[in-house]
């Protein structure tokens, strides 16, 4: 612990201890890693015609990603905080270049699973959530929503840069030089900074800093409990006390005096008291509910909309004849506005309505939801071209006002999940 102490935290003055410095360098990482799933969509089409499987074979693929995100998620978690994020962001870069560059190679749809899971193994380790809390160790509570919203730019750039240069190298050379060109940025560009120049922030919960104890009911009732402040704040000098303790609001009182003179009254106490002993008694993963709520919300997130992001792109292409390069465009442009409302709720979240501006920002996602095209109530997307020359169609106009409005949606409420 006292060797990963010295390594990680003695920062001095070097240009990798600065902030945005790290908060660039996990932006780069996350805009080359969110190939995994961007890539895939973009080439099913070709995947399945040269290894002789249908389109639904090879949906497979980003479920088999998705599904060990989901099992490795809580594993994850433990050895992010058993070794340190930046070290696993280190090892999860190495699994996704070696991943990347073992598609360009496979000549099997066994193998492309097999590749896939190790994407998956890389995403816990190196994509959304162990970005995020890297960037979260690096700024203070007053910042930290508008870094993580710059970090998750990097998935709206990424969407619209690489599913149009996936569409155009799979057409030129084939699905396999996609994957070898993200093979060649990962080994050029995330692996290297993952490994040498990424750090742990001063803001990073250490080992042994955090204890899981709770105290029993007979402690939370006891009439000794007081809200008082800890002898370490005691000891302080005043200007220190004030930059550790930092006060709510700058109208509220200094934490010495603050925390007696705002003792709640007996009556809010022993209610408080009487929920904090029942809840004690409970088990832990049911008195945890947030967390499940917040489990069951980036499940949504994270694998159900990609699904259907991921649809919406092979219908362009298969169902409406929309050439592949057309479909990647729309694809672009919900992923630039996805960039969009991440950099806009991100300033939103930062202010005392936050709660009003992620009302907001699902809303938009739900009404982006509603504004697929439907034919005849019947909840299935119209058949023919976009341009309406066969069948029904769907238009340019119907499409671009459902990204607008989706995209922003989206980015919204991806970062209110992170």
């Amino acid at each position: 612990d006292a060797e990963y102490d010295a390594r990680s935290y003695s920062y001095g003055t070097h240009m990798l201890a600065r902030p945005r410095t790290q908060l660039a360098l996990a932006w780069v990482i996350f805009s080359v890693v969110s190939t995994m799933y961007l890539a895939p969509p973009v080439i099913s089409g070709p995947t399945a015609d040269d290894l002789g499987v249908s389109a639904a074979d090879v949906s497979l693929l980003p479920t088999a990603n998705a599904f060990t995100q989901v099992v490795l998620a809580m594993p994850a978690g433990a050895v992010l905080h058993r070794i340190g994020v930046s070290r696993c962001v280190a090892i999860g870069a190495t699994t996704f270049s070696l991943a990347a560059t073992g598609c360009a190679f496979a000549g099997s749809l066994q193998a492309l699973l097999g590749l896939q899971l190790a994407f998956g193994v890389a995403a816990c380790l190196s994509g959304p959530g162990p970005l995020t809390l890297l960037v979260n160790s690096w700024f203070d509570a007053s910042g930290k929503a508008f870094a993580v919203g710059v970090l998750f730019t990097a998935f709206g750039v990424a969407g619209v840069l690489w599913p149009p240069l996936c569409a155009w190298v799979s057409e030129a050379a084939g699905w396999r030089s996609v994957y070898g060109m993200v093979a060649v940025a990962s080994w050029l560009l995330a692996f290297p900074i993952a490994a040498w120049l990424l750090r742990d922030g001063p803001h990073m919960p250490r080992r042994g800093l955090i204890s899981d104890a709770r105290p029993s009911a007979s402690q939370v009732t006891s009439p000794s409990t007081r809200f008082t402040p800890s002898p370490a704040a005691v000891d302080l000098a005043p200007q220190a006390a004030a930059e550790v303790l930092e006060p709510a609001s700058p109208t509220a009182v200094p934490p010495a005096e603050g925390l007696e003179a705002k003792a709640p009254e007996p009556q809010t106490r022993a209610r408080g008291a009487k929920c904090s002993a029942y809840a004690s008694r409970l088990p832990w993963w049911l008195s945890a509910w947030r967390v499940w709520s917040l489990a069951a919300f980036s499940f949504w997130v994270m694998f159900v909309t990609q699904a259907f992001n991921n649809y919406l792109t092979l219908y362009l292409a298969t169902e409406a004849d929309v050439p592949l390069t057309t479909a990647s465009a729309y694809t672009s442009i919900i992923y630039g506005l996805n960039m969009t409302g991440k950099v806009l709720f991100g300033l939103l979240f930062d202010h005392q309505r936050a709660n009003a501006y992620a009302i907001a920002a699902l809303a938009l996602w739900v009404l982006g939801c509603a504004m697929v095209p439907r034919v005849n109530g019947s909840g299935e997307l119209r058949p023919g071209a976009v341009d309406g020359t066969r069948g029904e169609g769907v238009s340019h106009i119907q499409l671009l006002a459902f990204s607008l409005v989706y995209g922003l949606g989206y980015g919204g409420g991806f970062f209110l999940l992170q």
